[in-house]
């Protein structure tokens, strides 16, 4: 897959399920108050974002009808970083790790919100307090980091653009390497705390401060 196709076949649905999160944030404050509030409407897009995130696993995988134990053993071997990666939601001043303490023996119960998603599918009457503002925010945040990992790799030593052209208008990541064209044509990279390394402009290498 190219990063056409990504941005075509993955990361526009991301963005559209996105704004179907943050349209809610309307109606109910984004505040740690409030990560025990549910409704019907979060357990509809828990639903659709666990549905999108359980298919995009096995494209990052590379698996195919496989379980949350495939994709947690592939994934803590081959991109241990993932489980440390932080996301923040800086309007908010909210941080989270969704893929903390992701364990190999329990894969399944041991992401909350893995476990919301499936209990909720499996009956929803039962287990609508789990359709809750937290852990919708949480599986939300699994799926974006997912795909920009993915975006990393497959633009690794092709294409110089390894973030999206629309950028998640919520989360942003700590330590996070980005080769963007800015507005001006050139080519800036950034280092992972997000200060500029070098500007490449019509092939010649200038320092920041140049």
């Amino acid at each position: 897959m190219n990063r056409a196709e990504f941005m075509r076949n993955y990361w526009s649905y991301y963005i559209m399920l996105e704004g179907k999160f943050i349209n809610t944030l309307n109606y109910v404050e984004l505040s740690k108050h409030n990560y025990n509030t549910y409704s019907n409407e979060y357990a509809a897009l828990l639903q659709s974002i666990g549905a999108e995130l359980d298919s995009f696993f096995k494209v990052f995988c590379n698996l195919q009808k496989s379980t949350i134990t495939d994709y947690a053993k592939y994934i803590t071997t081959n991109y241990p970083d993932v489980l440390t990666q932080e996301i923040e939601i800086n309007a908010y001043g909210i941080s989270f790790e969704p893929f903390k303490n992701w364990s190999t023996q329990q894969p399944g119960k041991s992401l909350s919100w893995w476990t919301a998603f499936t209990d909720i599918k499996h009956n929803r009457t039962a287990n609508i307090n789990k359709a809750s503002l937290e852990n919708v925010m949480h599986i939300l945040g699994a799926l974006c980091l997912l795909e920009m990992k993915y975006l990393l790799i497959i633009t690794n030593g092709t294409d110089k653009i390894n973030v999206p052209d629309r950028e998640s208008a919520i989360f942003t990541f700590r330590r996070w390497p980005r080769n963007y064209i800015s507005n001006i044509g050139a080519e800036v990279t950034l280092s992972e705390n997000g200060e500029y390394m070098t500007i490449i402009d019509g092939g010649e290498i200038k320092s920041p401060s140049s």
